[in-house]
C-alpha cells in the first residue's frame, strides 16, 4: 500500500528537504508539495484521498494549528505529522490536542523524520521527548500523545502550571504554590464582576 503524502513548508529549501527524507519511506508518495494552507487544499482537492500530510506549524495566513483543527473536522481519517523549529515543549500539547498524529522537531536527524512517518502510517502517535524531562513529565508526555488530553477543552488558567511540566522541572510544592496563585488571582478577578 502507497501512502499518498503532501509536504506544507512555507521555506521551498526545508520543504524540498523534507520531501527527500519522506521519498526515503518505502511506502511513502509524495503527491504534492504546499507552500500555505490555500495550496494545501488545492492540492488536497487535486489528489483525492490523501494519507498523510507532513505539516510545518508556522505558516503564512493560517498556522498549522489552526490548519490541523480544520483538517480534523473534514477528514478525521487523515494523519498530520507536525514537523517544526520549535521545541516539542512549546507546541507538542497544542499539535496533539487539535489533532496531530505526531510531532517532529526539525532539529532531528533526517531517519528521525522516516521514523515518525513509520509510527505514523501504523496507527500510533509519535514524538520527540525533550531533554531534561523528568520520568513524570515524559510519563505525562507519553499520556498526551497516547491521545488522552486530545478531546479535553482548552487549557484554562489552572491548568496552566501543569501543562508548564512539559518544560520545565517543577516541584510539587512549586506546582501547589503556582495553582494557589492561579486561583487566587482568577478569583480576585472575578470579584468586582460579581458584584456588579
Amino acid at each position: 500500500m502507497t501512502v499518498k503524502t503532501i509536504v506544507v513548508d512555507d521555506h521551498a529549501i526545508v520543504r524540498r528537504g523534507i520531501v527527500q527524507i519522506v521519498a526515503e519511506h518505502p511506502d511513502v508518495s509524495v503527491v504534492a508539495e504546499a507552500g500555505d494552507y490555500g495550496q494545501l487544499r488545492t492540492a488536497l482537492r487535486q489528489h483525492g484521498d490523501v494519507d498523510l500530510v507532513v505539516m510545518d506549524v508556522s505558516l503564512p495566513g493560517k498556522n498549522g494549528i489552526d490548519i490541523l483543527k480544520v483538517l480534523r473536522e473534514e477528514m478525521p481519517r487523515l494523519k498530520v505529522l507536525i514537523v517544526s523549529m520549535y521545541p516539542e515543549d512549546q507546541y507538542a500539547v497544542r499539535a496533539f490536542r487539535a489533532g496531530a498524529a505526531g510531532y517532529l522537531n526539525k532539529a532531528s536527524a533526517p531517519e528521525k523524520l522516516v521514523e515518525a512517518i513509520s509510527q505514523v502510517i501504523a496507527g500510533r502517535k509519535y514524538g520527540t521527548t525533550p531533554p531534561g524531562l523528568t520520568a513524570g513529565q515524559t510519563n505525562a508526555l507519553e499520556g498526551l500523545r497516547a491521545g488522552y488530553l486530545v478531546d479535553q477543552q482548552p487549557i484554562n488558567i489552572e491548568e496552566r502550571p501543569i501543562a508548564g511540566l512539559f518544560a520545565h522541572d517543577v516541584s510539587p510544592p512549586q506546582l501547589l504554590e503556582q495553582r494557589q496563585t492561579a486561583h487566587e488571582l482568577t478569583t480576585e478577578g472575578a470579584a468586582p464582576a460579581a458584584r456588579a
